[in-house]
């Protein structure tokens, strides 16, 4: 069986130190980024296995992490699931072990949160969609001094640091990304009111004027192309024109592509779509669709570090990381071949 002391004469370095960057203690933060890279490669490379339950009564700690999620998006997008692997790389680079728990609703919410104490993780990451009932009852438990990382649109507490992605502002650079591939009237189908307001304000800063009637509000509470398709409908009883189209998802933007094939419309020729959450799906239309990308990969990875900082007596600020654009062939300018 390997032992600490037998990485630190492999590396001639301290017990101590190893046993630092091993067990995760709070002294890592005196060891260097390359010296901890050395120590977990030549752990892994003669194949040191922790002994968690020791770890944890020496050092009162589980190196666990608790992520508890509200799972997102349409089947097939791959939200939940970019989330998901995100976490378990980061963790698994930091030798901590991921404690997931799913939830729907409050009473759900409100029972696991509960059993994510001291005695099961060392902190809890919050991540899915937005709901009210998160911010008093994540604030309670950040008075009792637990660690806390969130995953959401929205910052739940100024207290509590949130690794979020701008649903407002993805909106803004997909419509200011239709403007650029030179739509002039472009319509917009959505539920999602930060969303709405992006497309608000991507078009009056480029000097134009909102038209209610290029909005379709879906009250529905499922992610269907049935809504895209409905979208499309309303601006034909409307009888409004329109040559770019801003959908707040890629399944909504998927049924609107479907209606206006019916209608004879071609993509990108006469109308040019762009979606929301950049699903899998998107790669593999018959005219691949442009979306935008909340980076949940990445934004996962940020909530991980954050969370072992925490743990390590650091503080965290929210970080709000940048949406991505992402072109493909259903918004690609067209350029006229008549010369």
């Amino acid at each position: 069986m390997i032992r600490l002391k037998d990485i630190a004469k492999e590396l001639d370095l301290s017990i101590s130190v190893v046993s630092k960057v091993i067990n995760n203690s709070k002294g890592t933060a005196v060891v260097s980024p390359a010296t901890t890279k050395r120590i977990r490669e030549t752990a892994q490379r003669m194949g040191y296995l922790c002994n968690r339950t020791a770890v944890a009564l020496r050092s009162g700690s589980q190196q666990a992490i608790g992520l508890l999620l509200h799972p997102m998006g349409a089947a097939g997008s791959e939200m939940t699931e970019d989330l998901l692997k995100g976490a378990a790389q980061e963790m698994s680079a930091h030798e901590q072990r991921m404690e997931l728990v799913f939830y729907q609703n409050k009473a759900e919410f409100m029972k696991q949160m509960r059993r994510m104490g001291p005695t099961r993780v060392d902190g809890l990451i919050v991540a899915g969609l937005d709901h009210d009932y998160l911010n008093p009852a994540l604030r309670e438990l950040a008075q009792e001094g637990v660690p806390i990382v969130t995953i959401l649109s929205e910052p739940v507490s100024s207290a509590i640091p949130n690794v979020g992605c701008g649903d407002m502002e993805g909106s803004r650079l997909a419509t200011e990304h239709l403007i650029e591939q030179g739509c002039e009237r472009i319509a917009q189908i959505g539920k999602w009111d930060l969303r709405l307001q992006g497309y608000v304000q991507a078009l009056r800063a480029h000097g134009r004027t909102p038209d209610d009637s290029l909005i379709y509000q879906t009250d529905r509470s499922t992610f269907t192309a049935q809504v895209g398709e409905e979208g499309v409908a309303a601006f034909v009883a409307r009888g409004v024109q329109y040559d770019g189209l801003v959908c707040q998802c890629d399944i909504y933007a998927m049924g609107a592509m479907r209606a206006l094939a019916r209608l004879g419309r071609s993509i990108p020729n006469q109308v040019k779509v762009i979606g929301f959450d950049n699903a899998p799906i998107c790669e593999h239309l018959a005219e691949p669709l442009s979306s935008v990308s909340l980076e949940l990969r990445d934004r996962a990875r940020r909530a991980v570090l954050a969370m072992i900082r925490l743990q390590h007596g650091g503080s965290i600020d929210s970080i709000q990381v940048p949406p991505r654009v992402v072109h493909r062939a259903s918004s690609r300018l067209v350029r006229s071949s008549v010369k």
